[in-house]
C-alpha cells in the first residue's frame, strides 16, 4: 500500500509540473484545490476534472498531438490508479464530451484503438479499454453498425480479464499428449501461446530461455491453433498469460519483460 501511495503521489506531482510548462503548448491540467490534502482526494478530483480545460470543439487543440494525444495518453495511464468508481465516472465524463462532435469522436476513437485496442501497444489494458467500449456502445455519437462492432469487441475483451478464472481448454504438447488447463489448477502457470511460423515467437522464446523462471511456476508452451485462438480471442503471437493457482488470471497478454518483473 505504501508503494502505491508513493507512485500515485509521483503521478499527481508530475501532472502539476506539466501544467506549469507552457499551457498554450501542452495539455492544461486541472488546478487542485488546497482543501484536498490526501493523495486519494486529489487523485479522485483529478479523475473527475481531468478534461475541464480541454475544448473538444477546438480543432486546433484536437489536431495538436502535444495537447490532445499527450493528454489522452496521460489520462489512460492514470485510470488504473483510480478507484473503480472514479475510473468509471472519469471515462463517462470524457465520453460525454469527446463523442459529441464528429471530429472529436474520430480523433479520440482513433486514439482509443491505437493505445488500448492495438495488440502491440505497450499501454494495452483490456479493463481500461472496456470502460471506453462500454461508453461508446451507449453513446448516441455511434450508429448501429458501429455499435455492433463495438459489442463484438466488448464480448471478446471480456474474456480472461485479470482476476477471472481462465477459460479451460484442451491442448496437445510437443510429444502429442493431450492436457487440459484445469489439470494445472494446483500450480502457478505461464501460458505461452505461439505460432510455429511466427518469427517474433522464436525471438521471444529464445529470450525467455535465457531467463530464470522460479521453480514454482509451470511454463506451458502451447501451439495456438484456430480453436484455441478463437476461444481466447488471440490477436497477436506470441500471447503470454500469467495464472495463479486455481487458474486465476494475474496478467493477460503481457510482454515478456513485464512477466519476468512480476514473477521475480
Amino acid at each position: 500500500m505504501r508503494y502505491r501511495i508513493i507512485i500515485i503521489t509521483a503521478l499527481v506531482f508530475s501532472l502539476n509540473i506539466l501544467q506549469a510548462i507552457g499551457q498554450n503548448r501542452s495539455f492544461v491540467y486541472p488546478v487542485m484545490p488546497d482543501s484536498l490534502k490526501s493523495v486519494e482526494q486529489r487523485l479522485n478530483y483529478l479523475g473527475l476534472h481531468y478534461w475541464d480545460n480541454f475544448d473538444f470543439k477546438d480543432t486546433l487543440q484536437l489536431s495538436n498531438a502535444n495537447i490532445s494525444e499527450q493528454g489522452f495518453v496521460n489520462f489512460i495511464d492514470l485510470i488504473p490508479h483510480f478507484t473503480p468508481t472514479t475510473a468509471e465516472q472519469s471515462v463517462h465524463i470524457f465520453a460525454s464530451k469527446a463523442f459529441g462532435s464528429q471530429k472529436s469522436k474520430d480523433k479520440f476513437e482513433s486514439l482509443i484503438e491505437h493505445y488500448l485496442g492495438n495488440p502491440k501497444s505497450p499501454m494495452r489494458n483490456d479493463k481500461v479499454y472496456l470502460l471506453f467500449l462500454n461508453e461508446m456502445e451507449k453513446s448516441t455519437g455511434f450508429d448501429e453498425t458501429e455499435k455492433e462492432r463495438i459489442a463484438f469487441k466488448i464480448k471478446t475483451r471480456n474474456k480472461n480479464l485479470p482476476g477471472d478464472n481462465a477459460l479451460d481448454f484442451v491442448f496437445t504438447d510437443k510429444n502429442g499428449n493431450q492436457h487440459q488447463l484445469s489439470d494445472y489448477k494446483d500450480r502457478k502457470v505461464i501460458l505461452y501461446f505461439y505460432d510455429p511460423d511466427c518469427d517474433n515467437c522464436h525471438r521471444i522464446s529464445a529470450w525467455l530461455d535465457k531467463q530464470t523462471i522460479p521453480a514454482d511456476y509451470t511454463f506451458l508452451s502451447i501451439y495456438a491453433d484456430t480453436r484455441i485462438s478463437d476461444s481466447y480471442s488471440l490477436e497477436a503471437m506470441p500471447t503470454i498469460y500469467l495464472l495463479d493457482k486455481g487458474n486465476k488470471v494475474i496478467l493477460k497478454d503481457c510482454s515478456p519483460e513485464v512477466l519476468m518483473q512480476v514473477i521475480n
